[in-house]
């Protein structure tokens, strides 16, 4: 295939896409940024793997090649991103294990919904929701752990605010003394260095 007519396809397949991105997007499905490493075609699918996880869980991204158009666009596009270092945006279902009729395991892999190629780098909860500081964390570590509302009030962990007066006596809660080599006299207590 010539650079030109090459060049028309990506074209044409990134302007599908985009538009497949402005339509509605159903309360389960999520765009997610990925850095593809890996484009392959099997028999009964196309896939991409991500760099990093999806949300922690989904590193494949797939489409049955029952469709063998939509199969090409999506592969045109992966390979696109991927020799030229770049992201994609990755519409998909997270909670859709139907993938695994075509190859897509239900584990690690979500069929592609719609695609894109980001010129952007997404930013790491955009990519992986459930990492600490991200919106997803709490579901992720299902409300276990202090950054969680509601946890301190329920669990006596040293992490939390306030556990030094409930517990003063606790090892972990008493000071070091100061340091006496640190104080403005320092330099003139035999036992601390000279500078």
């Amino acid at each position: 295939m010539s650079k030109l007519l090459l060049s028309a396809v990506l074209r044409v397949t990134l302007a599908v896409s985009m538009l497949l991105l402005q339509m509605p997007v159903p309360a389960a499905e999520q765009f997610s940024g990925c850095k593809p490493t890996e484009s392959a075609v099997f028999a009964d699918r196309i896939h991409v793997r991500c760099e990093t996880a999806v949300d922690g869980r989904f590193q494949f991204f797939a489409s049955p090649t029952s469709d063998p158009r939509q199969a090409n666009r999506f592969l045109a596009l992966m390979v696109g991103a991927e020799l030229g270092d770049k992201y994609l945006n990755v519409l998909f279902d997270p909670t859709d294990a139907g993938g695994a009729t075509f190859g897509c395991l239900a584990n690690n892999c979500r069929r592609i919904v719609a695609l894109a190629i980001m010129e952007r780098v997404p930013g790491r909860c955009e990519i992986d929701n459930t990492q600490r500081k991200c919106p997803g964390f709490c579901d992720a570590v299902g409300g276990n752990d202090p950054d969680c509302p509601g946890y301190c009030s329920s669990h006596d962990d040293m992490r939390c605010a306030g556990n030094c007066q409930r517990h003063p006596t606790n090892p972990e809660c008493i000071p070091e003394p100061p340091d006496p080599c640190s104080g403005p006299q320092a330099p003139h207590l035999p036992q601390c260095p000279k500078h």
